[in-house]
């Protein structure tokens, strides 16, 4: 053509084109990438190029703007270098990529991501939670099969894309530690779930030795999968034979008869709703409490000849022959240990419900409960005698949630109980007598981190103070043997304690916890923003002992009023919070530390009757006439 011929005489001569012949072709402006006209205006310019320039030419003014540009293969085209003078040295966008973006952001993609269970786990999170926000967050649908175990992405191919990746980073990120247990004891399969669950880290048995694998997203995951473990550990070995009696007791005196005549009083298991989450350990699919039928019609005026039941012995135990021994066993225990002078006897009554449970895989069982209908007492009773434990779990009285407590403190808490030796379940070991009291050992570390000032404060300042370390920090070791006793005519039950328990003297107690206690103070005292709260040790050694971690906790403690005639008997509540599972519950203690005298136990048993008594009633208006004709 006559180009050609034009651009070949100018060759023949040696002039070669300079960066003014070539940015003579530059548009002052290009069209949006996205749009349809960019693709017209870069295929134009493109052209242009070509037709304008020889190859050894484009090759030459490329190298004028002093940049080798990575698009050029030693075989490369005309093509090629115009593209490269283009996108290189005009700053235009890459037509390919332009192209390709496109096709990523309308095409469907579909792609299989094959995982491991634990991968998985991590993947999912607590309820799917962790899965939900990936899907959203890169707008796919993701499912998952289970042959091969593996995720299945779909969505558009940018987005699909994304996914994979953020997939690829999390497996990355993934920590993993094989840790062995204190003891020799795996976690059950149940347990194990709720474990993972709370910790948000994947946790399975190695073996029957103790020995479990953890893989976490993060390093603080995993070390709260290892405490979380260790204290699964703790509960495993720490449930014991608890003696259980049953306190029958009427409303009133006059009212022993029941309300239709010739007709035996009757309980059944009710639904029971916490206010608030129970505790970890507890996993089943519903809970019920033993209660008396139709105790919601009485009177709350004929509640109150109820609150001297235990003080004046006006109801009784059942069965009676077999809670005589075992009460007796008790009371045995009580003043055996109370001979003692070296170590403080206090029994300690905690207020709370026992609860029966059903497993999850019954999901009929969870509605109507364990055990159906209405029954007299004494086939209650045959049927507790072939049912597991029931679970504890303290609470808060009716007649303390609008208290108002003193001496309130704020403390940190530690419990370490002592290892039993254990038992592989597939060991048959036969059930412990009525009458054996279980025995726990623990060694409790407080702090307190702040209590009420000794002199008045002024309104400028706070009522609160902190105490120099060694006034802050005490080692207490504890013995106790506890007793359930279940008040199915009652607001609530109650667990009595013998605790015997003594400061330890700073020869006996334990190096870690110190090292910890001192770590604690550090991080407390300092405003260092980089400094990190210590994590307390899973497990120690003493005197031929291992103990194991039980609880973390941040507990805010307070003294309930209470009309005593002796100094003995105080009622203290808690609002506890533990710092593993994050779960907050609350209690309430009877305590006397004068079990041995007359006087000192009838104010003890005073105050178990009236916060044990006290149901929750709201205002009967029109029919409270007719409630007390039914009850008289």
């Amino acid at each position: 053509t006559r180009v050609e011929s034009f651009l070949s005489s100018i060759t023949a001569t040696g002039q070669e084109p300079t960066i003014e012949d070539i940015e003579r072709w530059r548009p002052v402006k290009h069209a949006h990438p996205e749009s349809e006209k960019y693709v017209e205006e870069y295929n134009a310019l493109l052209d242009t190029l070509c037709h304008s320039f020889s190859r050894r030419q484009l090759q030459h003014c490329l190298s004028l703007y002093g940049s080798q540009s990575k698009k050029i293969k030693a075989r490369a085209t005309k093509k090629h270098f115009a593209v490269a003078i283009i996108e290189d040295q005009w700053g235009w966008p890459s037509l390919e990529k332009v192209q390709k973006d496109k096709r990523d952001r309308t095409e469907v993609a579909r792609k299989q991501i094959e995982v491991m269970p634990s991968e998985l786990f991590l993947i999912l999170g607590r309820d799917g939670a962790n899965l939900l926000q990936l899907s959203s967050q890169y707008k796919v649908h993701v499912s998952v099969k289970q042959d091969p175990l593996s995720l299945d992405v779909n969505g558009v191919r940018i987005s699909v894309q994304r996914f994979s990746e953020a997939v690829k980073a999390l497996r990355k990120s993934v920590v993993e530690e094989t840790f062995r247990l204190p003891t020799s004891a795996p976690i059950p399969s149940e347990l194990r779930q709720r474990v993972s669950r709370l910790a948000e880290a994947y946790i399975e048995n190695v073996g029957d030795e103790g020995l479990v694998r953890i893989c976490a997203r993060d390093i603080a995951s995993l070390n709260r999968a290892k405490r979380f473990t260790t204290r699964a550990t703790s509960e495993i070995l720490g449930t014991g034979h608890i003696p259980l009696v049953t306190y029958l007791g009427e409303l009133d005196r006059r009212a022993k008869q029941p309300i239709v005549p010739d007709t035996p009083k009757q309980y059944a298991l009710y639904p029971f709703m916490s206010p608030r989450s129970l505790p970890w350990p507890t996993d089943a699919a519903a809970y019920f409490r033993l209660r008396s039928v139709g105790e919601w019609l009485f009177s709350p005026i004929k509640v109150v000849s109820q609150q001297l039941g235990l003080a004046k012995s006006s109801g009784m135990f059942a069965p009676e022959d077999s809670s005589r021994a075992v009460i007796k066993a008790w009371s045995v225990s009580l003043h055996d240990r109370a001979k003692s002078r070296l170590r403080l006897t206090s029994t300690i009554t905690s207020l709370g419900h026992l609860l029966f449970s059903t497993k999850r895989s019954d999901e009929l069982q969870a509605l109507l409960g364990p055990l159906k209908g209405s029954h007299p007492y004494q086939k209650v009773q045959e049927w507790m005698s072939n049912y597991d434990q029931p679970t504890f779990v303290p609470n808060l009285p009716t007649s303390l949630v609008q208290s108002s407590p003193s001496e309130q403190k704020i403390i940190h808490r530690l419990v370490y109980r002592a290892l039993a030796t254990y038992h592989s379940p597939t060991e048959m070991s036969p059930r412990p007598p009525e009458t054996a009291l279980d025995t726990n050992e623990s060694i409790t570390l407080e702090v307190i981190l702040a209590q009420p000032k000794r002199s008045p404060p002024s309104p400028e300042q706070d009522n609160m103070e902190s105490l120099p370390l060694t006034s802050q920090v005490r080692y207490t070791h504890v013995v106790e043997s506890p007793l359930d006793v279940m008040f199915p005519d009652r607001a609530m039950d109650i667990r009595f304690v013998v605790s015997q328990g003594s400061d330890l003297a700073e020869s006996e107690q334990s190096s870690v916890l110190r090292e910890y206690a001192s770590q604690l103070h550090e991080f407390t005292t300092s405003a260092s923003p980089e400094l990190t709260g210590p994590d307390p040790p899973l497990a120690w050694t003493s005197n031929g002992k291992t103990y194991v971690l039980h609880g973390s906790y941040a507990v805010r403690r307070s003294l309930e009023p209470f009309q005593s005639a002796t100094s003995s008997t105080t009622i203290v509540s808690e609002s506890v919070l533990d710092l593993d599972s994050k779960q907050r519950s609350t209690s309430c203690e009877v305590i006397c530390t004068d079990p041995t005298s007359h006087a000192g136990w009838s104010d003890f048993l005073q105050g178990c009757d009236t916060h044990v008594s006290a149901f929750y009633r709201p205002p009967i208006t029109s029919f409270a006439p007719f409630v007390d004709d039914l009850v008289l």
